[in-house]
């Protein structure tokens, strides 16, 4: 019967099945879980001060690596508007320079 068959399809349904009964099952233990602060409370417990202060090092850690990024990344960006006025500036005085060549060849050659 349709028991003894193999069929990918049906393997795929039965897997979705069981994994949409289980998170419905986990919701709903949840929501009626009679002490959800006590829970709460036993899991924070259970961790080491030893690994809390590690954790904490680690986020300060994260803290300060990200606020030199962006230190660095703000420097990085003034660098930038800095070699692309000295570019412009030099763009500038080259189309400068080759105009006044030009009108000096053209004053001796009158």
């Amino acid at each position: 019967m349709i028991f003894f068959e193999t069929s990918k399809n049906k393997i795929f349904f039965l897997s979705f099945l069981v994994v949409i009964s289980t998170i419905f099952v986990a919701l709903v233990w949840l929501k009626f879980a009679p002490d959800k602060q006590g829970l709460k409370i036993k899991a924070v417990a259970l961790i080491s001060d030893e690994v809390k202060t590690q954790v904490n090092d680690n986020l300060q850690n994260m803290q300060d690596s990200f606020a030199l990024g962006t230190e660095q990344i703000k420097d990085l960006q003034g660098e930038f508007i800095q070699e692309q006025k000295q570019k412009a500036l030099l763009e500038v005085t080259k189309k400068y320079l080759a105009e006044k060549q030009a009108t000096s060849t053209q004053e001796k050659n009158n």
